[in-house]
């Protein structure tokens, strides 16, 4: 799984700078031909996503045409939080999937979302000014967190089949392989209008109508911040 963090703080002299978890430590992340994929470039620099949970697959110009998934990407933009020592800090995280590793990220998303505040404010505890990037990150605890979230399988739900966000649950928990190119949308948040946001995701056609799980700020924010524990994961 490829992870990138494109982070910056208050006061830095070095500004927003793109890095790579190396499994231990973050390390500048090589811009070119061998930097990040465009997938992963295309997310950080174009401000059409706050959120960004899909399933990769092979464009096609047939929107009928059966499709296979080939990865998973989640991406996350403008969080904003105080890191370990005391800074506030804005920040950007990515994580690429293959398609061995698709489950595992799904349950890392699922961990993420069950929780968001609560996750927004870890992410920056392990980060701390300093370090060859301007950044550094305390890869012990987020491996750590890594490797509990993505070993976890089930859920147990603390909302009620009333609460809104059950319209949504369908496409962020399904289990089978999607079969079309429009079923590779888990959920999106748009920091644009959907006909912006819709640029990133293909082919047009496709993406003409807005679905369901794709949300404005708003109402992510009413469905996923300030209510505590959406649900845990075991």
């Amino acid at each position: 799984m490829e992870i990138y963090f494109y982070c910056t703080y208050e006061h830095s002299s070095a500004g927003f700078f793109l890095t790579r978890f190396t499994g231990r430590e973050l390390v500048p992340a090589v811009n070119g031909p061998c930097g990040p994929p465009p997938v992963v470039d295309e997310f950080l620099s174009y401000d059409r996503f706050y959120l960004l949970w899909r399933d990769l697959c092979e464009r096609t110009q047939d929107p009928q045409q059966e499709t296979f998934c080939q990865g998973a990407f989640l991406g996350l933009r403008s969080l904003r939080g105080k890191m370990s020592d005391g800074r506030m800090g804005t920040g950007n995280l990515v994580l690429l999937a293959g398609k061995e590793e698709a489950a595992a990220l799904k349950r890392i998303a699922l961990s993420i979302l069950g929780d968001y505040d609560a996750f927004v404010s870890q992410v920056f505890q392990w980060l701390s000014a300093g370090g060859k990037c301007g950044y550094q990150l305390d890869g012990s605890a987020f491996c750590a967190w890594l490797e509990r979230c993505s070993g976890e399988a089930s859920l147990r739900w603390l909302i009620s089949r009333e609460d809104p966000l059950y319209r949504i649950l369908p496409f962020m928990v399904r289990r089978e392989e999607m079969r079309t190119e429009r079923e590779s949308l888990r959920l999106a948040v748009c920091s644009t209008d959907w006909g912006d946001a819709l640029l990133t995701l293909g082919n047009e056609s496709v993406w003409r109508s807005r679905p369901v799980c794709a949300l404005t700020d708003g109402e992510f924010g009413r469905l996923f911040m300030g209510r505590g524990p959406l649900w845990e994961m075991f």
